[in-house]
């Protein structure tokens, strides 16, 4: 029976779940050989955990534990890192109380290397792309996902000759609440979890910056990681919730304009900038001539391309899709991704054709 759970949990086994199928002496048998990931939870073997190794484990230190708005958003793609401690939440009222780390690599090299490229999870729901680091507030890149985690401190625990290093990242923070509908849990490769909806609405109350909020529900439309549909239920169904009147705004924004479309968020913030300034909305990334255009205003046969390094770094070819669209008689202007967020009158002026200026 052992050996079946080990299978089926990658290696991962609660106390809790062994009492419910095998003896006490079965259970001291084969502990010798397993790491102690989290208290009452353990990995067989002698690697150091994966990430869904430590994630799932903190979602089996209690029953009906899991992974809460930080740790889901990481999951969906919607935050760039997860360092520092797991947060999971479970059904009650008791705050948050915090649960010191009780791992103890047997490398201790390799602390701090759970979520390296080679991770089992380094590809996410929200699909494959590496979110990118997140940046500052003023100045979002234009790629990746922007909502990074405030500073967890640092990632080196310290140590002393008779204590052993343990790392920070299995620490816990485990949070209660008495609003865990099931509409708002999900289970996604066998890990429990926010519903991305309910993960994005707790995200909004825990972030101080409105340009995180904004760039937040962004992302998970662009992502596709939540339907604005998806959005407007939770908003329905939970009034009064900090989270909610954060996100009642920026859908008011976001839900109706394509950003499902966006290849980046410079792309999505763009078609949101050019609308509210009073422009027809621009179609994203469609083909004009047989060459996709990042920003296409048929009716006017005008296209502005936001110039970036990540999305363009060869000028002859944009020097060639360039030529083959003014010589089928439309205009092109561009503008740098960065004036995006840092100059919108520079994306204001490429977007009016010509004859207006």
């Amino acid at each position: 029976m052992i050996r079946d759970r080990l299978k089926r949990q990658r290696g991962v086994v609660a106390d809790w779940q062994l009492t419910l199928e095998v003896s006490a002496g079965s259970i001291r048998h084969v502990k010798p050989d397993w790491q102690r990931m989290y208290d009452g939870v353990h990995i067989s073997g002698h690697a150091a955990p994966t990430d869904w190794q430590r994630l799932y484990g903190a979602t089996v230190t209690a029953p009906d534990s899991v992974l809460d708005a930080w740790a889901s958003a990481w999951f969906y793609g919607l935050v760039d890192r997860l360092d520092g401690a797991v947060d999971i939440v479970r059904p009650g009222s008791a705050g948050v109380r915090e649960l010191p780390s009780v791992y103890v690599p047997l490398d201790p090299q390799a602390a701090g290397d759970v979520g390296s490229p080679d991770s089992d999870l380094a590809t996410t729901a929200a699909g494959s792309q590496a979110p990118g680091r997140g940046p500052t507030d003023d100045t979002p890149p234009a790629t990746g996902t922007a909502i990074g985690r405030p500073d967890d401190g640092d990632d080196a625990s310290s140590s002393t000759d008779d204590k052993p290093l343990v790392d920070p990242r299995f620490a816990l923070n485990v949070r209660r609440s008495e609003c865990l509908d099931e509409v708002d849990l999900r289970t996604n490769d066998g890990i429990a979890m926010l519903s991305p909806a309910r993960t994005v609405v707790d995200l909004l109350a825990l972030l101080y910056s409105s340009n995180r909020r904004a760039r937040l529900v962004r992302d998970a439309l662009r992502l596709r990681v939540v339907t604005p549909a998806e959005l407007h239920e939770i908003a329905r169904r939970g009034r009064g919730r900090r989270g909610v009147g954060r996100l009642r705004p920026l859908l008011d924004v976001y839900a109706r304009l394509p950003m499902d479309e966006a290849k980046s968020d410079a792309e999505a913030l763009a078609v949101a900038l050019l609308v509210a300034a009073g422009f027809p909305e621009p179609r994203l990334n469609v083909l004009v001539e047989g060459e996709e255009g990042d920003l296409v205003f048929p009716a006017e046969r005008h296209i502005v391309e936001l110039d970036s390094h990540g999305f363009h770094p060869f000028p002859g070819e944009d020097e060639r899709k360039q030529a083959i669209w003014i010589n089928a008689g439309w205009t092109v202007d561009r503008a740098p991704t960065d004036s995006v967020y840092t100059d919108p009158a520079v994306l204001y002026r490429a977007a009016t054709p010509p004859r207006l200026r």
